[in-house]
């Protein structure tokens, strides 16, 4: 009985003072892989990051790839985010599919994505993506829902790209009360400085508040290492990380400190196929 109590305190906590401030429904926007985290989710206008599908479906690359990753919010026993991502060419057309589940076993929200992209122009993108949540609470049953993303993204230069996301365009609701799920729009911009030395920019807007400005450099260190650092403004946070490519392998990490609640770690595996 305790245990449960404590779990359910932990899960309140989140929800209280959790990811997103000021307080919000379900199905928040949380974008999963480490090197993403470590950039503080600045990457909408990059093009072919591994967890694209996440930031801006216009940006998949379909580059044969598939990725996993594991988060732990703050500590918080049993509140952790569990990702799986591939990366593929279906038709000639780049597409990505992912599933993740966020919580424990007494709150579990489950989300399903399948997007897909087409080259317009040599430098204009365009990619629609579709996405199945489902949530689960102990003792209160289940519902679902279905949303559509839409994303763009524009290849300025070989060094200059921007990019553009809107969440929930068809204003989906969910469960008896028919609560809206978020409704949310993002720009932004990658800019490779030289071969080593890269900046991501963006601002992220839930339609029921403020904007936030997030920003993120990598650096390579070597051929094989890179270093990053991320920071986001609503709450204050920033990011550490650091990520290394052998052969066809793929290992990130990233660590994210929250002004009020602490700290969050990330790993991510990937393999290139």
């Amino acid at each position: 009985m305790k245990q449960v109590v404590n779990q359910n305190a932990f899960i309140l906590l989140f929800l209280l003072f959790g990811y997103i401030s000021p307080v919000e429904a379900a199905f928040e926007t949380v974008p999963a892989g480490a090197r993403s985290l470590a950039l503080s989710n600045s990457l909408v206008g990059e093009y072919g990051s591994s967890f694209a599908i996440y930031l801006n479906p216009a940006a998949i690359s379909g580059n044969n790839s598939l990725h996993f990753s594991y988060r732990n919010f703050y500590g918080l026993p049993g509140i952790s985010l569990i990702s799986m991502c591939s990366n593929s060419n279906l038709f000639s057309l780049p597409v990505a599919a992912a599933v993740s589940r966020f919580g424990n076993e007494l709150y579990a929200e489950y989300r399903l994505r399948v997007a897909v992209a087409r080259k317009v122009t040599d430098e204009f993108y365009i990619g629609i993506e579709t996405e199945f949540y489902q949530l689960q609470i102990d003792h209160y049953g289940s519902a679902s829902a279905v949303g559509i993303h839409l994303g763009i993204l524009y290849r300025i230069s070989p060094q200059l790209s921007a990019g553009a996301m809107v969440s929930n365009l068809n204003r989906p609701a969910i469960g008896r009360s028919e609560e809206d799920l978020p409704q949310s729009f993002s720009l932004g911009i990658h800019y490779a400085i030289t071969d080593n030395l890269s900046i991501t920019s963006s601002l992220f807007r839930d339609i029921r508040f403020t904007e936030t400005f997030r920003a993120g450099v990598s650096y390579k260190l070597y051929p094989f290492l890179e270093a990053r650092f991320g920071i986001d403004d609503t709450p204050g946070r920033y990011s550490f990380g650091i990520g290394s490519v052998w052969n066809r392998f793929i290992f990130d990490y990233a660590l994210q400190v929250h002004s009020v609640l602490g700290v969050s770690h990330e790993v991510q595996f990937g393999i290139e196929i």
